[in-house]
């Protein structure tokens, strides 16, 4: 809850601002004359698959809005969903906006461009490269993305290493198709695929190879342990789950209660150990508080749990 908050709390900072802004192009007779771009480096998972950060492949990070004002060249209230814009589209747009020529070669276009069908980008390679050791880094990631299907590779020692999602029928990406018989054929076109646009993009540096699976669950010890200051609050994670949570407790002793939405409690523990976890047993699905106190300090989360 306090992530969001705090998310919650930027944003409305940041539309506060922009009406400012905004008004001030308008009384000055600039409004028109001024490109408006509102983007995202990046999202967060935020729980979504029972994660939370940025570098995964998977939609909430990969997917950001992209909003933009220009009216000389952008009707208003006009969604494009049928093509595909980048981060790197963002620099030669505004070349393009501001009249400058660039002469050196640059890898996206203008979205000026990609709005009048010029040209058109209906796939894009996403690579995120982990070159630093360490037993909480996590691996390095490769997808390419298509209207269609969503093919991904990470460098792990194991055999589970690659993930493939039907971006139409499964969009949240909750089946990997990659062991399913009936897309062998498809999954391999899109292993070569992958394999040639890597190389085109000369993508040869060598990874560091973890020993991790898809499967894993994210190990909060780890996290805490090379957090780069003091972690003073306790640590639940994750926050979405089906039956337990990690743990970190950096009092001497604290008791955690569970609590349904409806206030009844659902489960008690005493904790007394930095590290732990909670498990819950048969719990059905829904939303509970999981407040952890002693004498002193009171923190409460919310959780999700999804149940069977």
């Amino acid at each position: 809850d306090a992530i969001y908050r705090n998310l919650l709390e930027v944003v409305m900072g940041l539309d506060s601002c922009m009406g400012i802004l905004y008004d001030a192009l308008e009384s000055s007779g600039k409004l028109d004359n001024t490109l408006l771009i509102f983007m995202s480096d990046n999202g967060f998972t935020l729980g979504s698959h029972w994660l939370n950060g940025k570098s995964l492949p998977y939609e909430p990070s990969m997917k950001i809005p992209l909003l933009i004002r220009y009216p000389e060249w952008f009707t208003a209230g006009t969604t494009i969903s049928d093509r595909m814009a980048l981060n790197l589209d963002i620099a030669p747009t505004i070349y393009e906006a501001a009249g400058i020529t660039y002469n050196e070669p640059l890898d996206g276009y203008s979205l000026k461009s990609l709005y009048d069908g010029s040209v058109t980008r209906t796939e894009m390679y996403y690579m995120m490269q982990n070159t630093q050791g360490g037993p909480s880094s996590s691996p390095s990631k490769r997808a390419i993305r298509d209207m269609q299907y969503k093919y991904t590779h990470y460098s792990c020692f194991s055999d589970t290493v690659e993930e493939f999602f039907d971006m139409v029928n499964d969009t949240l990406e909750m089946n990997n198709l990659i062991n399913n018989q009936a897309y062998n054929v498809l999954v391999e076109l899109y292993r070569e695929k992958f394999n040639t646009i890597k190389t085109f993009y000369g993508d040869t540096f060598p990874d560091l190879l973890k020993n991790c699976f898809i499967a894993n669950p994210y190990v909060l010890k780890e996290v805490v342990e090379e957090a780069e200051y003091p972690v003073l609050q306790p640590m639940v994670y994750p926050t979405i789950t089906r039956e337990s949570v990690e743990l970190y407790m950096p009092w001497t002793t604290a008791t955690a209660i569970l609590y349904n939405e409806f206030g009844q409690v659902a489960g008690r523990w005493e904790v007394s150990e930095t590290f732990s976890r909670l498990t819950f047993a048969s719990l059905p699905a829904g939303v509970y508080y999981l407040r952890l106190f002693n004498e002193k300090e009171s923190v409460t989360q919310k959780l999700i749990i999804t149940g069977d």
